[in-house]
């Protein structure tokens, strides 16, 4: 959890306050749906609810919907039952464990809180095909293309790019290389971008 913590800490500081300043936050239910694609054991979901559950202002009176999807049902079984070992929660600030983990005893594994566990559903998703589901906020697709064919890669865009709604924020790998594919979306970051509200 947290790795890239440049892409967290922006995230914390420079994305939510974005959100905030939405105008149509202001019109509809406070609604926040964010995917994480190719999310593996859950540490990538896990760490957004985490972010979203401290820095989001009356966060109880926000409905926080965040998707994992990945093509392995085996790590998506590990995702569900939000149990962490050392290695994932090495990165975790204190003020987060203290907050939003249980340590088992006499185990060094950690459960993740319903207030944060509970904000997350998984299911199995290949990025070959269309994601059948409302448009998201935020996608995360971090470390997930770099092992793609360029045409594959192509063709998970095309998916990726119509799952973001209009105004909505696309946060990648550093390496990811999917620019080709949004050069009309304005760069936020190296590995951030927005899709035209058009």
């Amino acid at each position: 959890m947290f790795r890239d913590e440049n892409h967290w800490e922006w995230f914390c500081r420079s994305l939510i306050p974005k959100i905030l300043a939405c105008p149509r936050r202001r019109s509809e239910r406070q609604t926040l749906r964010i995917w994480s694609a190719g999310c593996s054991t859950g540490d990538e979901p896990m760490t957004a609810a985490c972010c979203l559950a401290a820095e989001l202002p009356n966060f109880s009176q926000w409905n926080v919907e965040i998707l994992g999807t990945d093509l392995g049902t085996g790590v998506l079984e590990q995702a569900k039952t939000a149990l962490f070992g050392e290695r994932a929660m090495r990165l975790v600030p204190e003020s987060c464990r203290r907050r939003f983990f249980i340590q088992l005893p006499n185990m060094k594994i950690w459960r993740a809180q319903p207030v944060v566990a509970d904000l997350i559903r998984y299911r199995q998703h290949n990025l070959m095909t269309p994601l059948p589901e409302r448009p998201f906020d935020l996608v995360l697709l971090k470390n997930v293309l770099i092992y793609f064919d360029v045409a594959s890669r192509q063709r998970a865009m095309a998916h990726v790019r119509a799952a973001v709604r209009p105004g909505g924020v696309l946060l990648t790998g550093a390496a990811e290389g999917v620019a080709e594919w949004i050069k009309d979306w304005k760069r936020l970051q190296p590995w951030a971008y927005c899709k035209s509200q058009k």
